[in-house]
């Protein structure tokens, strides 16, 4: 198994699989609350955006170390306010268009957009019943429309299009999983290579969706890392709370 290296980690928490979730729980997170910002937004601020009730306060510390490393990806810009004293920050730019033989594969084919906030009805536990039902790769693609509902508009429309069809893929794969959360499962896979080849044979009825999970598996790490930061950002208003601990990929059967 190769696992992506989405982060480089110390020595001392690199066998910590639950520091190792929490660190990227955390960078979701604060992706997430940069998303919201309607301009940049200091370390504070965005700390104070990440207070959640029933949640334990996040420590300005971790908080500038999860944005360095998002930096560190390209996920994330850091710039300074009008006095030039404080960082502030804000998202990068979208991924390049992903340059390998079969990149039309990436983008899932025309069809008809998703219901007006589709995504807002959706609990974890109706999304669960959802991807445990899907038979077929339409269906996936269907749910991977309803996720990505909210991307229609805002910083990450020009995300949408590389997104769809890995996506759609993943969630016929997850079906398969059983597990508590599929949505915990499918984050965590997102950084194994193999996976994403062991999720392309798993789908036989369509080529396209096969082709587009077969192309991540071969990107180079930093375009890699892109995709796989994206779907996280996809499911993760599904996942478990803050510090849960997350099945491992190979739980289930493929």
């Amino acid at each position: 198994m190769t696992a992506a290296r989405w982060s480089p980690l110390p020595s001392s928490t690199a066998t910590d699989p639950d520091r190792v979730v929490s660190e990227t729980t955390l960078q979701a997170r604060v992706l997430n609350a940069l998303a919201r910002q309607s301009s940049p937004s200091t370390t504070t601020e965005l700390r104070a955006a990440l207070d959640r009730t029933g949640c334990q306060p996040v420590v300005i510390e971790r908080v500038y170390a999860a944005l360095v490393a998002l930096e560190r990806k390209g996920l994330v810009h850091r710039g300074t306010n009008a006095m030039g004293t404080r960082p502030v920050w804000e998202l990068g730019s979208p991924p390049p268009a992903i340059d390998t033989a079969r990149s039309h594969t990436m983008h899932c084919t025309v069809r008809s957009p998703a219901p007006p906030h589709a995504a807002a009805a959706l609990t974890a536990p109706s999304l669960e019943d959802r991807i445990a039902r899907i038979e077929t790769p339409a269906q996936a693609r269907d749910l991977a429309e309803v996720i990505l509902d909210p991307w229609e508009a805002g910083a990450w429309q020009r995300w949408k299009p590389v997104a769809s069809a890995p996506l759609a893929g993943w969630l016929h794969t997850a079906r398969r999983a059983d597990v508590s959360s599929r949505v915990d499962w499918i984050i965590r896979a997102l950084a194994h290579r193999e996976r994403w080849a062991r999720a392309a044979r798993d789908i036989t009825q369509d080529e396209q969706l096969q082709e587009s999970l077969r192309s991540v598996s071969r990107l180079d790490d930093r375009q890699f890392a892109d995709v796989g930061w994206m779907l996280v950002l996809a499911v993760f208003p599904w996942s478990s709370c803050t510090g849960a601990t997350v099945p491992t990929p190979t739980a289930g059967e493929w």
